[in-house]
């Protein structure tokens, strides 16, 4: 089983980079990870390999046999995909590109805070808290918000390898 949840890892990863390699290609003319996915140019590519990343992820989480886990990531994946659909910067649909921002930081702090507790790990516990300290500062000053973005999905896919590596430690 642990093969398998490893193979499904490597081609969450690879399909993943495509969208990160995107976004970095990109980063000097946006402001916001949102800009980036909701430009016209670039939608459809992420959209590809997000719905392609996120069919290994639900594999992936389905190897664990964790309900709470998979659901939390499910919501995720529904949130990001929102994210992509509704743009930013199209003044009707910019309110729920919003709230579906909403929903992916809280199901992300969701899936943070049932692990660090759940397994009761200082480092997944120390992971929680910068998640959070950057979420704060992001919305403090405006002007780190690129960055601040940026370190979040950072911090979210080293707890998740993380997690992985604990995972597989266990069995």
């Amino acid at each position: 089983m642990f093969v398998k949840s490893n193979i499904f890892l490597f081609l969450m990863i690879l399909s993943y980079s495509i969208v990160i390699s995107l976004i970095c290609c990109e980063y000097n003319k946006n402001h916001s990870l949102s800009n980036i996915i909701c430009k016209p140019d670039n939608k459809f590519i992420i959209f590809f390999f997000m719905l392609l990343m996120g069919f290994f992820t639900l594999m992936y989480e389905n190897t664990f046999e964790d309900n709470i886990s998979y659901y939390i990531i499910l919501i995720l994946l529904i949130s990001i995909y929102g994210l992509i659909i509704f743009d930013v910067d199209n003044i009707f649909q910019c309110n729920i590109h919003y709230f579906f921002a909403i929903f992916a930081f809280l199901s992300i702090i969701g899936f943070m805070i049932y692990h660090s507790f759940n397994i009761s790990n200082q480092f997944l516990h120390s992971l929680l808290v910068l998640y959070i300290g950057f979420s704060i500062l992001m919305l403090v000053n405006k002007k780190l918000f690129f960055m601040c973005e940026c370190c979040l999905v950072i911090i979210f896919a080293i707890f998740f390898l993380y997690l992985h590596y604990i995972n597989r430690n266990k069995r």
